[in-house]
């Protein structure tokens, strides 16, 4: 199976994030490692802090097996966004961004913000 925290009936894990998501994900991460399982409410959740995987899954697999993600609810004008578009729309919208976020495109931005927020992000507790 997949490790994880134990979950309560109806609820599943969505009390433990009362002491907010990234405390519970930075002790989520210690305990089980580079991905582990949770329910919010009945649904079940997978979360991945391995680099490798999720590059598979957002990118390599993404036409075959993970286009459709989960239902948040009315997300206003985010419901066309590609997080929360089905099959065909997804396969759309995607398509339309790709040459957008190209490897070297998304390496100047980061480079960017390295260079402009490492003083801000040096002396704040970030890394795991």
């Amino acid at each position: 199976g997949i490790p994880g925290p134990k979950p309560l009936p109806f609820v599943g894990n969505i009390l433990d994030y009362n002491e907010g998501f990234w405390n519970v994900d930075k002790k989520c991460f210690k305990e089980y490692g580079r991905f582990w399982g949770f329910y919010d409410g009945r649904q079940p959740v997978l979360a991945i802090t391995d680099l490798d995987m999720i590059k598979t899954i957002l990118v390599k697999e993404c036409y075959s097996v993970f286009t459709n993600r989960r239902f948040l609810g009315p997300v206003g004008f985010m419901k066309n966004s590609v997080s929360m578009s089905d099959d065909e729309e997804w396969k759309r919208i995607r398509t339309l961004l790709s040459p957008t976020f190209t490897s070297g495109k998304i390496k100047e931005v980061v480079v960017y913000f390295v260079c402009r927020c490492s003083p801000s992000l040096a002396s704040m507790e970030i890394c795991w």
